[in-house]
């Protein structure tokens, strides 16, 4: 693939392996592994004996039928490409939800009937409740009407949570002890498995969208998890007798619902009000750490920059960090649409004012070292050297 975009030597060619390596946050301090070099070099002389790949003082260019065969490679990258670019759609997330709210309600619903139990059957009304509002987040989307849709939604939660405080009345004054059975327990862990990996997709979409109805239902998909678990406990109490925490998991999941229809009004009222606002906070926590651990990734390799040519100048600096953060050139991340990761030049400074707000580096032009700098480095590289031989004593 790598060849398909011209002419290279082998140092471009590791370079593509580099570009990937770094898209993905990590920063080598150095140069590729030698023990992957040389496999790269021995997969291209595969390659050139096959006749997909010739050599012509050490410049490697590719034949015909090395080309068809990367055309295929290329769009098979393509296609993923589109394929996830489908996925990370709003409409798409609306759809997936519809579907997913349907199955789960009418299996809490005919388990909660079943077995008796008022937290499965609350919980598989207001998962079907769901489903509807699923349907009118992606009217809402189709039709630019999603900040109202979102009163829709959190009028719906209300609803659901102000109802099952009646429910739960109800059974207090009348006592009924649920039967727990494997159908009921089954629903109940099905159900809290299955919102919890919705809730981080619909989560994710919405902070990355900016969508206020996306980022409620995964509030509500979050809600379900707690549900799941809290009938699942009050299930195993029924067996054991003790049914009256049926009826305490009932109150809390109404409660839940009720605490977070309020939280999302808030946001509603300031985006009907035309308020800017910030759903980064309702970004996945694992999508967070990622991202933190890829900057600091960065502004530990600026710090190894700054350490091997110390003092450097912010000049050199700046270009440097472009050719590491300039993604053009690699082939398969331009297929799969992803050569851009931010701005270049604000990673940068950001880095720089990062570390220079912890002591690590003095100076503006040109940027040394302090002793607490000197001291951070030896412990990075210490812990590379350690982590590089404990991968070699494995293999």
């Amino acid at each position: 693939m790598a060849l398909s975009d011209g002419d290279k030597t082998i140092h471009q060619i590791l370079e593509q392996f580099s570009g990937l390596e770094r898209r993905v946050g990590y920063f080598r301090f150095g140069d590729l592994d030698s023990d992957f070099v040389q496999e790269v070099q021995h997969e291209v002389a595969l390659l050139c004996d096959n006749g997909l790949v010739a050599e012509n003082g050490g410049v490697y260019s590719i034949t015909p039928e090395g080309r068809a065969r990367a055309s295929d490679y290329l769009g098979l990258a393509s296609r993923v490409s589109r394929v996830i670019e489908r996925i990370l759609q709003p409409e798409t997330v609306s759809m997936v939800g519809l579907g997913v709210h349907f199955v789960l309600a009418m299996l809490k619903l005919t388990a909660g009937v079943l077995s008796g139990s008022i937290g499965l059957v609350s919980d598989g009304t207001d998962t079907l409740l769901d489903g509807l509002s699923s349907v009118l987040v992606f009217l809402g989307l189709r039709f630019d009407k999603e900040r109202y849709v979102n009163v829709v939604l959190i009028v719906l939660m209300l609803g659901v949570g102000l109802s099952l405080v009646i429910q739960v009345i109800g059974r207090f004054l009348q006592p009924f002890q649920p039967r727990a059975d494997l159908l009921s327990l089954g629903a109940a862990l099905a159900s809290g498995v299955v919102c919890l990996v919705l809730g981080q997709y619909q989560q994710y979409v919405g902070a990355r969208s900016g969508s206020l109805s996306l980022i409620s239902q995964s509030v509500d998909s979050r809600n379900h998890v707690i549900v799941a678990a809290g009938v699942f406990a009050g299930l195993v109490a029924a067996a054991l007798s003790f049914g009256l925490l049926d009826v305490i998991v009932g109150f809390a999941v109404a409660i839940l619902i009720i605490k977070s229809a309020l939280e999302l009004a808030i946001e509603t009222i300031k985006a009907l009000q035309g308020g800017k606002l910030d759903l980064s906070r309702y970004e996945p926590a694992v999508v967070g750490k990622y991202r933190e651990a890829k900057e600091r990734n960065f502004r530990e390799w600026i710090l190894y920059l700054v350490h091997s040519r110390a003092p450097v100048d912010r000049a050199e600096l700046h270009l440097l960090a472009m050719e590491a953060l300039d993604f053009g050139e690699v082939t398969l991340l331009r297929q799969l649409r992803m050569a851009q990761d931010g701005s270049p030049a604000l990673r940068l400074a950001d880095a720089l004012r990062e570390l220079r707000e912890s002591g690590l580096i003095s100076g503006d032009d040109p940027i040394g070292l302090t002793s607490k700098g000197k001291q951070r480095i030896e412990e990075i590289l210490l812990k590379r050297q350690h982590a590089f031989w404990h991968s070699h004593d494995r293999s």
